[in-house]
Protein backbone atom coordinates (compact mmCIF):
# COMPACT_ATOMS: atom_id res chain seq x y z
CA UNK A 1 0.00 0.00 0.00
CA UNK A 2 1.37 3.39 -0.95
CA UNK A 3 2.12 6.17 1.57
CA UNK A 4 -0.48 8.38 -0.05
CA UNK A 5 -3.13 5.71 0.37
CA UNK A 6 -2.11 5.13 4.00
CA UNK A 7 -2.42 8.85 4.77
CA UNK A 8 -5.86 8.96 3.17
CA UNK A 9 -7.02 5.97 5.19
CA UNK A 10 -5.66 7.56 8.43
CA UNK A 11 -7.82 10.63 7.92
CA UNK A 12 -10.85 8.44 7.29
CA UNK A 13 -10.19 6.44 10.48
CA UNK A 14 -9.59 9.54 12.55
CA UNK A 15 -12.26 11.74 11.09
CA UNK A 16 -13.59 12.78 14.54
CA UNK A 17 -10.18 13.84 15.81
CA UNK A 18 -9.55 15.76 12.63
CA UNK A 19 -12.81 17.67 13.13
CA UNK A 20 -11.96 18.42 16.78
CA UNK A 21 -8.51 19.74 15.89
CA UNK A 22 -9.98 21.91 13.14
CA UNK A 23 -12.55 23.39 15.54
CA UNK A 24 -9.86 24.09 18.15
CA UNK A 25 -7.78 25.92 15.59
CA UNK A 26 -10.86 27.90 14.50
CA UNK A 27 -11.71 28.85 18.10
CA UNK A 28 -8.11 29.96 18.69
CA UNK A 29 -8.25 32.23 15.64
CA UNK A 30 -11.58 33.74 16.70
CA UNK A 31 -10.33 34.25 20.28
CA UNK A 32 -7.20 36.02 19.07
CA UNK A 33 -9.28 38.31 16.89
CA UNK A 34 -11.65 39.22 19.74
CA UNK A 35 -8.72 39.83 22.09
CA UNK A 36 -7.23 42.30 19.67
CA UNK A 37 -10.56 44.08 19.26
CA UNK A 38 -11.07 44.36 23.05
CA UNK A 39 -7.58 45.68 23.50
CA UNK A 40 -8.20 48.30 20.89
CA UNK A 41 -11.50 49.27 22.57
CA UNK A 42 -9.87 49.47 26.01
CA UNK A 43 -7.05 51.60 24.68
CA UNK A 44 -9.58 53.88 23.03
CA UNK A 45 -11.55 54.14 26.29
CA UNK A 46 -8.41 54.84 28.28
CA UNK A 47 -7.36 57.47 25.77
CA UNK A 48 -10.77 59.10 26.02
CA UNK A 49 -10.61 58.99 29.82
CA UNK A 50 -7.14 60.53 29.84
CA UNK A 51 -8.25 63.22 27.45
CA UNK A 52 -11.27 63.93 29.60
CA UNK A 53 -9.21 64.12 32.78
CA UNK A 54 -6.86 66.66 31.27
CA UNK A 55 -9.62 69.04 30.24
CA UNK A 56 -9.71 72.13 32.43
CA UNK A 57 -12.69 72.26 34.75
CA UNK A 58 -14.85 75.33 34.87
CA UNK A 59 -15.76 76.83 38.20
CA UNK A 60 -19.13 78.38 38.94
CA UNK A 61 -18.01 79.74 42.29
CA UNK A 62 -18.59 83.42 42.80
CA UNK A 63 -15.68 85.82 43.01
CA UNK A 64 -14.34 86.65 46.42
CA UNK A 65 -16.22 89.57 47.97
CA UNK A 66 -14.17 92.75 48.21
CA UNK A 67 -13.76 94.67 51.45
CA UNK A 68 -16.21 97.59 51.73
CA UNK A 69 -14.79 101.11 51.74
CA UNK A 70 -16.04 104.64 52.42
CA UNK A 71 -19.67 105.25 51.43
CA UNK A 72 -20.28 101.52 50.98
CA UNK A 73 -22.57 99.41 53.15
CA UNK A 74 -20.93 96.95 55.57
CA UNK A 75 -23.12 94.60 57.60
CA UNK A 76 -22.42 93.00 60.96
CA UNK A 77 -25.16 91.24 62.85
CA UNK A 78 -28.24 93.45 63.16
CA UNK A 79 -26.46 96.62 62.01
CA UNK A 80 -25.77 97.96 58.56
CA UNK A 81 -22.85 100.44 58.73
CA UNK A 82 -21.78 103.14 56.28
CA UNK A 83 -18.71 105.29 56.94
CA UNK A 84 -19.44 108.49 55.01
CA UNK A 85 -16.10 110.18 55.80
CA UNK A 86 -12.92 109.66 57.80
CA UNK A 87 -10.22 112.25 58.45
CA UNK A 88 -7.32 112.84 60.83
CA UNK A 89 -5.14 115.77 61.89
CA UNK A 90 -7.21 117.85 64.31
CA UNK A 91 -5.80 118.33 67.80
CA UNK A 92 -8.88 120.00 69.32
CA UNK A 93 -12.62 119.44 68.93
CA UNK A 94 -15.32 121.91 69.96
CA UNK A 95 -18.87 120.89 70.78
CA UNK A 96 -21.14 122.01 67.84
CA UNK A 97 -23.73 123.76 70.01
CA UNK A 98 -21.57 124.63 73.01
CA UNK A 99 -18.36 126.47 72.16
CA UNK A 100 -17.20 126.24 75.78
CA UNK A 101 -16.93 122.46 75.61
CA UNK A 102 -13.74 121.30 73.95
CA UNK A 103 -11.57 118.18 73.86
CA UNK A 104 -7.80 118.20 73.44
CA UNK A 105 -6.03 115.35 71.68
CA UNK A 106 -3.13 113.49 73.21
CA UNK A 107 -1.90 112.93 69.68
CA UNK A 108 -4.35 113.72 66.87
CA UNK A 109 -8.06 113.19 66.42
CA UNK A 110 -9.43 110.98 63.65
CA UNK A 111 -13.13 111.58 63.12
CA UNK A 112 -15.42 108.97 61.61
CA UNK A 113 -18.83 110.04 60.30
CA UNK A 114 -20.92 106.91 60.66
CA UNK A 115 -24.46 105.90 59.70
CA UNK A 116 -25.99 102.89 61.43
CA UNK A 117 -29.21 101.11 60.44
CA UNK A 118 -30.84 98.29 62.35
CA UNK A 119 -31.55 95.59 59.76
CA UNK A 120 -32.63 93.03 62.35
CA UNK A 121 -36.05 92.20 63.78
CA UNK A 122 -35.44 93.38 67.35
CA UNK A 123 -33.86 96.44 68.96
CA UNK A 124 -30.07 96.52 69.17
CA UNK A 125 -27.89 98.89 71.18
CA UNK A 126 -25.20 100.83 69.35
CA UNK A 127 -21.98 101.07 71.37
CA UNK A 128 -19.25 103.43 70.17
CA UNK A 129 -16.73 101.61 72.36
CA UNK A 130 -17.13 98.51 70.14
CA UNK A 131 -15.74 100.34 67.09
CA UNK A 132 -12.01 100.27 66.29
CA UNK A 133 -9.50 101.53 63.74
CA UNK A 134 -6.17 99.95 62.78
CA UNK A 135 -2.91 101.16 61.26
CA UNK A 136 -0.95 99.33 58.57
CA UNK A 137 0.93 97.30 61.19
CA UNK A 138 -2.29 95.95 62.69
CA UNK A 139 -2.26 98.07 65.87
CA UNK A 140 -5.74 98.65 67.26
CA UNK A 141 -7.05 102.04 68.41
CA UNK A 142 -10.19 102.50 70.52
CA UNK A 143 -12.53 105.45 70.41
CA UNK A 144 -12.14 108.51 72.66
CA UNK A 145 -15.21 108.80 74.88
CA UNK A 146 -14.74 112.50 75.74
CA UNK A 147 -13.93 113.54 72.17
CA UNK A 148 -16.86 111.53 70.76
CA UNK A 149 -19.29 113.19 73.19
CA UNK A 150 -17.84 116.61 72.30
CA UNK A 151 -18.02 116.03 68.54
CA UNK A 152 -21.76 115.25 68.57
CA UNK A 153 -24.55 117.71 69.36
CA UNK A 154 -25.89 117.85 72.91
CA UNK A 155 -29.19 116.40 71.71
CA UNK A 156 -27.51 113.42 70.06
CA UNK A 157 -27.35 110.11 71.89
CA UNK A 158 -25.10 108.60 69.22
CA UNK A 159 -22.05 108.56 71.50
CA UNK A 160 -23.82 106.63 74.26
CA UNK A 161 -25.10 103.08 74.55
CA UNK A 162 -28.16 103.84 72.43
CA UNK A 163 -30.95 101.38 71.59
CA UNK A 164 -31.83 101.36 67.87
CA UNK A 165 -35.14 99.80 66.82
CA UNK A 166 -35.56 97.66 63.66
CA UNK A 167 -35.58 99.77 60.50
CA UNK A 168 -34.32 102.89 62.31
CA UNK A 169 -31.20 104.73 61.08
CA UNK A 170 -28.97 106.90 63.28
CA UNK A 171 -25.95 108.99 62.32
CA UNK A 172 -23.14 110.60 64.25
CA UNK A 173 -19.40 110.91 64.79
CA UNK A 174 -16.99 108.51 66.47
CA UNK A 175 -13.63 110.06 67.37
CA UNK A 176 -10.30 108.27 67.83
CA UNK A 177 -7.27 109.79 69.53
CA UNK A 178 -4.17 108.31 67.83
CA UNK A 179 -0.46 109.26 67.66
CA UNK A 180 0.37 112.02 65.20
CA UNK A 181 2.44 109.69 63.03
CA UNK A 182 -0.38 107.14 62.71
CA UNK A 183 -2.69 106.92 59.70
CA UNK A 184 -5.44 104.33 60.26
CA UNK A 185 -6.09 102.27 57.13
CA UNK A 186 -9.16 100.26 58.09
CA UNK A 187 -11.91 100.00 60.70
CA UNK A 188 -13.63 97.06 62.35
CA UNK A 189 -17.27 97.83 63.06
CA UNK A 190 -19.36 95.73 65.47
CA UNK A 191 -23.05 95.50 66.25
CA UNK A 192 -22.01 94.44 69.77
CA UNK A 193 -18.90 93.75 71.77
CA UNK A 194 -19.31 90.01 71.12
CA UNK A 195 -19.75 90.13 67.33
CA UNK A 196 -17.14 89.18 64.74
CA UNK A 197 -17.21 92.65 63.22
CA UNK A 198 -16.92 93.81 59.61
CA UNK A 199 -13.81 95.34 58.04
CA UNK A 200 -14.05 98.64 56.16
CA UNK A 201 -11.14 100.20 54.27
CA UNK A 202 -10.59 103.87 55.14
CA UNK A 203 -8.50 104.86 52.11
Amino acid sequence: MSDKHKQKNWFKRHKVWTTVIALLVLFMIIGAANSGKNGSTNNSTASTANTSSTKPTTSNSSTTATTPKLNQVANDGKFSFTITSFSCGETQITQPDNSYQTSQAQGQFCTMNLTVKNIGSVAQSFDASSQYVYDNTGKQYSYSSDATITANTTSSQFSTYESVNPGVTVSGIVVFDVPKAVSPVYAMLHDSGASNGVKVNLN
